[in-house]
């Protein structure tokens, strides 16, 4: 299973919807958007040992909280995630994003890292028991990660349902099309208004 299949973006605004979500994840602060500037040495989906790597090397100190991420009109997420702040004080996003220019990003002090990894936070932002279908296999899936110290086995059912769910939300539609994600709504009133 690719991470980088799954079809998340940076939230183009904060919406209410957004600033809702974040409040149920952290009331520490509100969310910010950070400039994603790689460190050449980074890896992707390695931002805590890239943040401590990038200090060592120049200074700065690292900042903790949460990388907010939307999947079309489906979910929100929220992860883990460490950025540094630079020693003039500014904060900066060490950790290549696939091209990404930015990330949303709410801090808090409660994100443990490495030493703690914290799982992820979802919330569901249409009618589609297909998208909380999903949420609950991303639950399933991280708390077998969370449980097992040596690695974990993923079943074939797991894997083809996972599979399942990366191509219909990844599919695309005529406008008005009924939107792959299950909504019942046409794909320019769901998923296509993120595009």
């Amino acid at each position: 299973m690719e991470e980088n299949m799954i079809p998340m973006v940076t939230p183009k605004e904060i919406s209410e919807k957004i600033n809702q979500f974040c409040e149920t994840v952290s009331t520490e602060t509100k969310p910010v958007y950070i400039d994603v500037v790689p460190y050449d040495k980074g890896v992707a989906g390695k931002c805590f040992q890239n943040v401590n790597s990038y200090i060592e090397e120049h200074g700065g100190k690292r900042i903790v909280g949460w990388n907010i991420c939307r999947c079309k009109n489906i979910f929100l997420q929220a992860e883990s995630h460490a950025i540094v702040e630079t020693e003039d004080k500014k904060w900066i996003d060490v950790s290549p994003h696939g091209g990404c220019a930015k990330i949303l990003f709410l801090k808090d002090e409660t994100v443990q890292g490495l030493e703690h990894p914290v799982k992820s936070k979802y919330q569901v932002l249409t009618d589609s028991g297909l998208a909380q279908e999903f949420i609950e296999l991303r639950k399933q899936i991280e708390n077998m990660q969370f449980s097992s110290e040596e690695g974990f086995y993923l079943s074939q059912e797991i894997i083809n349902r996972y599979a399942y769910f990366m191509k219909k939300f990844s599919e695309t539609r005529g406008k008005n099309e009924f939107c792959s994600c299950g909504s019942n709504l046409k794909y320019k009133n769901c998923c296509g208004k993120e595009e």
